[in-house]
């Protein structure tokens, strides 16, 4: 039922390990199930630690990710990171250009169903 009723997902902030087991396919908790399973637009705001945005395991499961025709990975921002104190963290976008992300992949589908 969780994958079903759902217009739209944004999941603000993501992880890096929420987005590495939604890429992976993981089903191992019932959000993950539903993610796995819905249909309606999924969008992905990651905020990371310093030197994961350039990691190779997030550009992989980012790049996942992006394949699925209802998922939008939202770039982060530069932000202050609270371990280091620098502006080396990558801070999750702001809501508005989430509900954005999720009405473009909304329109997309509509527009593919009508075809």
């Amino acid at each position: 039922e969780l994958a079903e009723w759902a217009e739209a997902v944004v999941v603000h902030p993501a992880s890096l390990n929420f987005l590495a087991r939604l890429a992976l396919g993981l089903a191992d908790t019932p959000v993950m199930l539903a993610l796995q399973c819905t249909s309606a637009p999924v969008v992905l705001a990651p905020s990371l630690p310093p030197g994961a945005l350039r990691s190779a395991a997030y550009r992989r499961h980012r790049a996942a990710l992006e394949e699925r025709p209802n998922v939008s990975v939202v770039p982060p921002t530069p932000g202050l990171s609270s371990t280091t104190g620098r502006m080396d963290a990558a801070l999750a976008a702001p809501l508005p250009e989430l509900l954005t992300a999720a009405e473009r992949l909304r329109t997309r589908a509509d527009d593919e169903v009508a075809r």
